[in-house]
């Protein structure tokens, strides 16, 4: 979004030094201020919301980013009116082909946790059990598919893991949430709440033990794991043999 902001001060820049051939009709003026003005009335509440909202992600502003792509574009495609087609033609010719170059040199690739869920599902027993610190949902889509295999988050840290089932409104809750990020606060507890994710790897370790005695496979995922995760990985290693099976994914062996 600063591009576009950006982009679009550079192409005001340019009307205002080349305002003889950039000159618009007057019904391309009422156009480009009925565009303007509908995306500043869009524009404005969402900003307004997201801006002081407790969780940030761009996908909140893609309406935003829309219009401001639109306006940018059509103010650069009546720029371009004034170049000329012996500079335009060879300019799209190299353009296209630096793109088609880029493209093959560096071909799209799976977003880094997708290709480590593929690669669970392809090198994991469909009996398997899988600690992981990737949203339990996600690899509940792409790993366990029609397979016996379960997912068990690390800690309570992890996404659903870190949150209760309220069925019934718990009015003014005490104590309060210490933040919007407070799922599990203890005012909460009070009400008839139950876990999203029943355990975690760090509350089973003896059903993790029973399960390995019983013969079923245990993986562990460690591509999110962070310094307040410490505790669980010495209590998993001081209760299993870690073996190494691919990047990030540890295989846990009853000692």
């Amino acid at each position: 979004m600063p591009a576009l902001f950006l982009t679009g001060i550079v192409l005001f820049l340019l009307r205002n030094r080349f305002a003889d051939k950039f000159h618009l009709s007057t019904e391309s003026e009422l156009l480009v201020k009925y565009l303007v003005e509908f995306a500043i009335g869009v524009s404005i509440p969402i900003l307004f919301i997201h801006l002081l909202y407790f969780y940030q992600a761009v996908r909140f502003y893609l309406p935003v980013i829309t219009l401001l792509a639109v306006i940018s574009t059509s103010l650069a495609g009546k720029w371009l009116q004034t170049v000329s087609d012996t500079v335009i033609l060879p300019g799209q010719g190299l353009l296209t082909v630096g793109l088609i170059i880029l493209r093959l040199s560096h071909p799209q690739s799976q977003p880094f946790t997708r290709m480590l869920a593929d690669q669970m599902a392809s090198n994991t027993p469909e009996n398997s059990i899988i600690i992981s610190s990737i949203d339990p949902a996600y690899l509940d889509f792409f790993v366990v598919k029609s397979t016996k295999r379960r997912i068990i988050p690390l800690t309570r840290n992890v996404e659903y893991a870190s949150k209760f089932i309220c069925p019934e409104k718990v009015k003014n809750p005490t104590p309060p949430p210490l933040s919007p990020t407070d799922h599990r606060c203890k005012g909460l507890l009070k009400g008839k709440v139950h876990d999203v994710i029943p355990f975690t790897a760090s509350e089973g370790i003896p059903f993790l033990i029973e399960e390995a005695k019983k013969g079923t496979p245990i993986f562990l995922e460690t591509s999110l794991i962070f310094a307040s995760d410490a505790q669980v990985i010495a209590n998993l290693q001081a209760n299993f043999d870690v073996i190494s099976r691919s990047d990030y994914v540890y295989q846990l062996v009853s000692k």
